[in-house]
């Protein structure tokens, strides 16, 4: 989206470019999302809880499974302080996409580029806002 009504050197470039136009398909998708493999703690995390769920029944399987896929935890423990600790010195292992996310917001400030991150309250937004913050303290953005 953009507030700029008449394209010229003054409108921002933007990657994909389909994007300024309001274009979203399967190619404009496999540029914007960036897949990212489950290692560590939070591996092990969420099979355990697959096979809980599996075993149980409980519930809407991939929505409560869905909670487990950016950290090792559910997204209402991140701000107990072990949790919280676990995940900002290990975050490679207990929340490897948001260790993705920071390393990627890392990389545009290098390049002073703009980055916009979504992440859902009920996915470890709490968590992710935090391992933001930390990153930010430490390359000045």
């Amino acid at each position: 989206l953009s507030t700029h009504h008449v394209r010229g050197p003054a409108f921002p470039r933007q990657v994909p470019t389909q994007c300024a136009d309001g274009e979203l398909n399967g190619n404009v998708e496999e540029e914007l999302v960036e897949s990212v493999t489950l290692t560590g703690a939070a591996l092990v995390r969420y099979i355990y809880q697959a096979i809980k769920l599996k075993r149980e029944g409980a519930g809407d399987h991939m929505s409560t499974l869905g909670n487990f896929t950016n950290c090792y935890v559910y997204f209402g423990s991140v701000n107990m302080p072990a949790c919280k600790r676990a995940i900002s010195l290990h975050t490679e292992s207990h929340a490897p996409k948001f260790a993705a996310v920071v390393q990627k917001d890392v990389e545009c400030h290098g390049l002073q580029e703009k980055c916009i991150v979504h992440c859902s309250r009920r996915t470890g937004y709490k968590a992710l806002l935090s391992l933001l913050q930390e990153a930010g303290i430490a390359n000045d953005f």
